[in-house]
This record gives C-alpha cells, sequence and structure tokens, in this order.
C-alpha cells in the first residue's frame, strides 16, 4: 500500500512539474512571437521543454537540485503569464488544439521511446552514470569514474530526463529513453509543421517529416554492385570503430550485421548504418533529437517576433544550443560573420541595416551566456587558458591534405582516391543533391532580409571546409564528422 502511495505522490508531483512548463511554453509561444494558432501548440511543448531545462541548468549552479528543478519550472510559468500581460483573461482559455498533430507527436514519442528501450549503442555506459550523479546533484557534471576531473560535455538532454528520474522516480535508463523519445516526437512534428507552412502543403509537411525521419546516406546502394567492384572500392580503406569491429575490409562489412555493442537481439545491417548522416530514426545519442528540435523552432520563430520578448526568448533558444553542440554554434557564428561580409560589401558601407544588427546582439548574448553557463566549449576554454588544468578529453584540429571525407565507420575517404570518392558519396547520400539548393535558398534569404535563414544556410557552406581539416583530440579522428 505504501509503495502505491508513493507511486502516486511521485506520478502527481511529476504532472505538476511538466504541468508548470508546458503551460508556461505555450504561453511564450503564443504572446513571444505571431504564429499561427494551429503552430502555437508544438512550438510551445518545445519551447518549455528548452526554456526550463536551461533555467534548471542555471539554477542547479547556485542552489540544490530539487529546489532548482522546481524553480525553473516555476519561473517557465511566470514567464508565460508574463508575456500574456495585456490581453484579456477570457482569451487565454481559448486555445487551438490541432489534435491531429498532438496524436501525431505522442504516437511518435510513444514509438521511439519503445525502441530506445534496452538500446544502449552510443556509448550510454557513459551516460547512464553521468545521469544518475546530475539527478543526485552533481550539477555540473564530473567524470563518474573520477570525481575530480570536471565532465566538460554536451549534457542538456540528459539534464532534462535527470529531472525525470529525480522527481518522477524513474531508471535512469527509462528517463534517457523518454526524454529521446520527446525530442524525436516534437522534431518530426516541427518538421512537419515547418515545412507544411513552406510548401503551403501537407502533404509537402508529410514527405518533410518522412524525410527528417529516415533520410541518411546510401550505403546501401553497395549491396546492388558485384562482391569484386566492392572489394576493389575498398582497397586501402582502414575501418574505424564499428566499423571495424564489424569487418576487417569493407566488402566483409558491407554483408554482416552492425558490429556495436549494446544492440537488440535482431542485428541491424551495416549496409543500412552510415558515419556522416544517420537517420532521424537512429538519434540515440545523449541528445537525441533536441538540437535539430531547437533549430526547427528557431526557422518558425525568427522573423515573428513580438516585440522584446521574441528576442530575449531567441537568445535563450541559442544559449542552450552550447549544451547540445559546440560545433554547431561555432559553425553559426561563421555563418553570421559572412552574412555580414556580404552585406558590407553589397552596400558598399560599413553601415548594418536594423534588424540584422538587432539579431547580432541577440546571438552574441546567447552565446555569451551559452558559453558561462558550462559545457564542452567552456571547458575546452578552460583547459587551453590554464595547461595544468585537468580535463576529461582534449580537443584540436589540424589541416591535411590531401582532402577528405571522414566517416565514423569507414574511415578517411580520400577525395582524390576515385575509388575512396565513390564511396564517400554514396556515405553522403542524397544531401549532395541539396547544396546547390542550399546556396540558392541562402542567396534568397539573404536578400529578402530573412537574416538567420541566411546564417545557417551560410554555416552550411563553411562546413564543407572540413574537407581539409580532421579532429584531432582524445576521442580520435572519427569525430570529424
Amino acid at each position: 500500500m505504501s509503495a502505491i502511495l508513493r507511486n502516486i505522490q511521485e506520478l502527481s508531483m511529476l504532472g505538476a512539474w511538466c504541468s508548470l512548463w508546458l503551460i508556461g511554453g505555450y504561453g511564450v509561444a503564443r504572446y513571444a512571437f505571431r504564429l499561427k494558432k494551429s503552430e502555437q501548440l508544438l512550438v510551445g511543448i518545445a519551447i518549455g521543454l528548452i526554456v526550463e531545462t536551461w533555467l534548471a541548468n542555471l539554477l542547479t549552479l547556485f542552489i540544490p537540485a530539487v529546489p532548482g528543478f522546481w524553480i525553473a519550472a516555476v519561473l517557465t510559468f511566470l514567464i508565460g503569464i508574463l508575456f500574456s500581460w495585456g490581453h484579456s483573461f477570457r482569451e487565454g482559455f481559448k486555445i487551438s488544439i490541432p489534435w491531429g498533430l498532438l496524436i501525431t507527436f505522442a504516437i511518435t514519442t510513444y514509438l521511439f521511446t519503445a525502441v530506445s528501450r534496452g538500446l544502449a549503442i552510443y556509448d550510454d555506459y557513459a551516460h547512464l552514470p553521468t545521469l544518475s550523479m546530475m539527478a543526485a546533484g552533481d550539477l555540473p557534471p564530473h567524470f563518474p569514474l573520477d570525481p575530480s576531473i570536471s565532465y566538460g560535455y554536451h549534457y542538456f538532454l540528459m539534464l532534462f530526463a535527470a529531472q525525470w528520474m529525480r522527481l518522477g522516480g524513474l531508471y535512469p535508463w527509462n528517463a534517457l529513453d523518454l526524454a529521446r523519445g520527446i525530442s524525436f516526437g516534437l522534431m518530426i512534428c516541427l518538421t512537419y509543421v515547418w515545412v507544411s507552412r513552406m510548401t503551403s502543403s501537407k502533404l509537402g509537411g508529410l514527405a518533410g517529416a518522412l524525410m527528417a525521419a529516415f533520410g541518411m546516406g546510401t550505403r546501401w546502394i553497395l549491396l546492388l554492385l558485384p562482391e569484386k567492384v566492392i572489394a576493389w572500392l575498398g582497397e586501402g580503406m582502414e575501418l574505424l570503430g564499428s566499423g571495424r569491429l564489424t569487418g576487417a575490409t569493407l566488402v566483409e562489412a558491407i554483408n554482416r550485421n552492425w558490429g556495436i555493442e549494446g544492440a537488440g537481439p535482431i542485428g541491424y545491417p551495416f549496409t543500412f548504418a552510415n558515419g556522416i548522416n544517420a537517420p532521424g530514426v537512429m538519434l540515440h545519442g545523449p541528445n537525441g533529437a533536441i538540437g535539430m528540435a531547437i533549430t526547427l523552432v528557431l526557422l518558425l520563430t525568427f522573423n515573428r517576433w513580438n516585440g522584446w520578448k521574441g528576442a530575449v526568448i531567441t537568445s535563450i533558444l541559442l544559449a542552450s544550443t552550447l549544451l547540445i553542440s559546440e560545433a554547431g554554434i561555432i559553425l553559426l557564428l561563421g555563418g553570421w560573420a559572412l552574412v555580414v561580409l556580404v552585406e558590407i560589401i553589397r552596400r558598399r558601407s560599413m553601415q548594418i541595416p536594423k534588424g540584422l544588427l538587432l539579431w547580432l546582439i541577440v546571438m552574441a548574448i546567447g552565446s555569451i551566456v551559452g558559453f558561462l553557463q558550462g559545457g564542452a566549449l567552456k571547458d575546452i576554454t578552460a583547459g587551453a587558458l590554464d595547461p595544468e588544468a585537468v580535463s576529461y578529453q582534449t580537443v584540436g584540429f589540424r589541416l591535411v591534405w590531401p582532402p577528405a571525407i571522414v566517416s565514423s565507420h569507414l574511415g578517411i575517404l580520400s577525395l582524390i582516391n576515385p575509388r575512396q570518392l565513390i564511396v564517400a558519396l554514396l556515405e553522403m547520400g542524397p544531401s549532395l543533391l541539396a547544396l546547390p539548393l542550399l546556396a540558392v535558398f541562402g542567396w534568397k534569404a539573404f536578400r529578402a532580409s530573412r537574416w538567420y535563414e541566411a546564417a545557417l544556410m551560410a554555416s552550411g557552406l563553411i562546413s564543407l571546409a572540413m574537407i581539409v581539416v580532421e579532429f584531432a583530440g582524445s576521442t580520435g579522428v572519427r569525430n570529424t564528422s
């Protein structure tokens, strides 16, 4: 009986905590941005999750974990209420619920969570102990095997999972699976919303959502070739990581199940894996699909600010990305620099348009706050400034020639070696076909003063420079991808 009462109490607390940030997020989406009513709910769920987790990360730098988690949820709720100030009380209850989209979100969240159960394919041996320590109040986290070492890591979604674990009594693996499932559901549904808006077509939105879930490289095309041709293509190729565990050569690995630890009882064909462009359904890493969800929220809201409110929330969204992908924010800053440079050349003047200047300020605030809040980038910088500082991992880059594409499975694929070039093109897949469209879309966005879209497209083009750069940190060259 006591166990039942305890479960009811934990569920009640968890329901209250979720309600606070969900209501707050919906209020923010509704009053900080000029969105269609059909877009507000899903965007609100994403914003509530992101703002609450970001606040929890800041608060737990100064106060214990449980009060920090609750105060973060309450503050998210209050922000939503504050943003609704000046609107009629009755209007606040006029909620437009896109039932089809909401049901799809629930189904995709459940399916991805169910698929994740029992999987530990992407370093969960390290994630689960860290998650448990975070739930116990070790924030920012330290390395589980040596608590004296700071664990500078991209732990954003793990912090969200830690709150489910601590407040709801979930096991760490269940909490992390659920967090990944929620992030995947948001990514799929937000992709549908964004592509539907861009194409003015529900069918287009569905196609976009399916591409987000299943779009990947085309390594499987190798199966259509004779084994002698595959063996010829793989000559001189040195497989990496799980690729090497799968087979000693390309032709050997391509016909086997993926040699990865922590997978389920049914083998996953190596030919349907990918070391550069993995499908959305394989986003089982520490942050799941939350990084893509944040990008989609920014794409849906970047030019629909409702005054200062939208600018504040956008800064928080940008700050949160530094706890997800340090490389992404660096590339985005490079994209902004390219946009500013081209605008100065186009105008032949150092005078920057007001809209662009405002975005640069928001980007600067988000980047600085995100850097100071912790994570890998801050840890890397601290190590660079203090050679005696002890960190879990080192980070470095080196210039290489000839240019190459690095697959975390197939290794370093030289672009001047015809055989390896063919394999590299297959590994990257249809994303290559989008490259010219990326440039055209970015240029049109630039001319239309759609600054965030232009900077995002520019960051994608800048990333092409990685063909002459390799990662030289402690985790190895495989992390170049």
